[in-house]
């Protein structure tokens, strides 16, 4: 192997590592701040919806981080639009768990709960950020 290909494959394990640890802090942070949202709504019995929101946000960031960790590097990139509607799709149960307690008009039976409830809300939000960061990668050749 040549100096200039082992140095390139040196610095796509280095970027892969760093993304691996940003993941990894970040799902830390996240379950801090999820704790303590439950911990501060059981107590004053009210949800606060913008830290649910952001506790969610964190989520994605942290699969978007680890899939392009296991699909860096990427050669003549481009981003696969069609990745996000994977995304919107598995995050329905989050928005649905929102809807079902934050908003008080609309068509009740969206209100009901669903088997999606018996998942923890951190892992569709992770699928999603993953199926967002999966669609970082290489142009398909024309």
């Amino acid at each position: 192997m040549d100096k200039g290909r082992r140095s390139a494959s040196l610095a796509a394990w280095a970027v892969r590592i760093v993304m691996l640890a940003i993941a990894s802090a970040l799902l830390w942070w996240s379950g801090r701040l999820d704790r303590e949202f439950q911990a501060r709504n059981a107590a004053a019995f009210e949800i606060d919806w913008g830290s649910y929101w952001l506790i969610q946000t964190v989520y994605v960031v942290a699969g978007m981080a680890f899939a392009v960790a296991v699909r860096f590097p990427f050669p003549r990139s481009r981003f696969a639009w069609g990745r996000l509607l994977i995304a919107g799709i598995v995050m329905l149960p989050v928005v649905h768990l929102w809807y079902a307690f934050a908003v008080t008009t609309g068509p009740a039976f969206l209100r009901r709960g669903a088997w999606w409830f018996e998942v923890s809300m951190a892992a569709w939000s992770i699928l999603a950020g993953v199926a967002i960061g999966a669609g970082f990668g290489a142009r398909r050749p024309s």
